[in-house]
């Protein structure tokens, strides 16, 4: 299990990449679960991403590595 404690300056980049993520499915016009941005934007995260820009295309573009088995 992955535990850990999130900085300040994580919770800002975080919550960054979310309205970045929000404006840009907007415009396009998409529509994102929750589920959807939190995994996403955690699995980016927790590879190392901190980029705000990266992250929030994580999110709307799903870059993810998960297979499905």
């Amino acid at each position: 299990m992955y535990v850990s404690i999130l900085s300040n300056e994580d919770l800002e980049v975080l919550q960054s990449a979310i309205e970045t993520a929000l404006d840009e499915a907007d415009e396009r016009g998409m529509t994102l679960s929750l589920s959807d941005i939190t995994v996403r934007l955690f699995e980016a995260y927790v590879m190392g991403e901190r980029d705000p820009d990266k992250l929030a295309d994580a999110v709307v573009f799903d870059n993810s590595k998960r297979q499905i088995h």
